[in-house]
């Protein structure tokens, strides 16, 4: 289930009015109750069956609408009419606050990486113990196979596997569906809003639900934005 807590953002908790901590909390109560259902519903429903829902105040609704909206669709990439209330929501996250490096996760992705034979641009199109073809015809050996590809991938059978998945495992892969979160990275000319808020979200169901902030970060002020 979802766990609706105040969040951290470059080492700095996320305020709340007590208004916004009311609303998170009747999602909470709905989400609890749905647990005790015979069936699953998507978050979006059994918020609106819930007793919490019926005895929440009109602020409160919009409010817990709001939080489905910019918080939770985006952070699983699905529509809050298609997530299930049951399944994807552990309720648990890392430790400390959520740091972002201004020098960008590609020097964190090369450190890691070093020493390592990384190819890119090279589609696969078989895999079978330790071996796995590529569509070149090009053939690599390994000990060990860990196949970690898009569900999207999977789905329209692009790989095929020499040894046949498990037919229940098929099956979940053919039933799952995929989510998708577009970002948008926009420069701007001069700062229009406090450089102290990081996040800012819409209370209406607009495109753009939520917004991040990264003018009060250190070393991106000679950030360049990369020619299209």
């Amino acid at each position: 289930m979802v766990s609706l807590v105040p969040g951290t953002f470059r080492g700095r908790t996320a305020l709340a009015s007590p208004l916004l901590i009311s609303a998170s909390r009747v999602l909470q109560r709905a989400l609890t109750e749905a647990e005790g259902f015979e069936v699953d519903l998507s978050i979006l429903d059994a918020l609106l069956v819930s007793d919490a829902w019926q005895n929440a105040s009109g602020a409160e609704r919009r409010l817990a609408l709001r939080y489905l909206h910019s918080e939770i669709e985006p952070l699983y990439g699905g529509a809050d009419s298609a997530l299930s209330t049951w399944h994807g929501q552990t309720g648990k996250s890392f430790p400390g606050p959520d740091p972002l490096l201004s020098i960008g996760l590609g020097r964190l992705v090369a450190h890691m990486g070093r020493g390592l034979d990384i190819r890119l641009q090279q589609q696969v199109a078989s895999v079978a113990p330790v071996e796995v073809w590529l569509l070149d015809g090009e053939r690599v050996t390994a000990d060990r196979i860990l196949c970690t590809v898009p569900l999207r991938v999977l789905k329209a059978g692009r790989i095929t596997f020499k040894v046949p998945l498990d037919p229940a495992i098929q099956a979940e892969i053919d039933g799952l569906g995929m989510g998708v979160v577009n970002k948008l990275w926009l420069r701007f000319d001069r700062v229009a809003w406090p450089v102290d808020l990081d996040w800012f979200t819409s209370a209406s169901r607009d495109l753009w639900a939520a917004w991040a902030s990264f003018a009060g970060m250190d070393g991106l002020s000679d950030w360049k934005s990369p020619k299209c």
